[in-house]
């Protein structure tokens, strides 16, 4: 199980979370289709290192998991996410896909 990652709030993760804030700018979630395989590296149940094609870096802040299971037809999902900042000040949505049990980047926020 992937469990106990702190939240570390950095100034771009805060814009994220206090979007509803009168002059505060908002990230939107620009979602990848399909999810790109990712390689997350751990501490202790920290996640302090991702790698996904050109996206790669250490973990600067991480918030999470979010946890989603449900059934879309036959097709059965069960992730857990997690909103990353990396050092390059890119802001991730990385899952641990339980059923396949493997790391998927899901997605960019801008």
């Amino acid at each position: 199980m992937v469990g106990g990652v702190e939240l570390a709030l950095t100034p771009r993760l805060t814009r994220m979370v206090s979007a509803t804030t009168p002059g505060q700018p908002l990230l939107a979630l620009h979602v990848f289709r399909p999810p790109r395989e990712a390689t997350v590296s751990l501490d202790g149940g920290r996640l302090v290192r991702v790698e996904a094609g050109d996206v790669s870096g250490a973990v600067r802040a991480c918030g999470g998991p979010w946890r989603v299971a449900g059934d879309w037809w036959d097709a059965s999902f069960e992730h857990e996410g997690y909103d990353v900042e990396l050092d390059d000040g890119g802001v991730y949505l990385v899952a641990y896909d339980r059923a396949r049990a493997c790391w998927q980047l899901d997605g960019v926020y801008a």
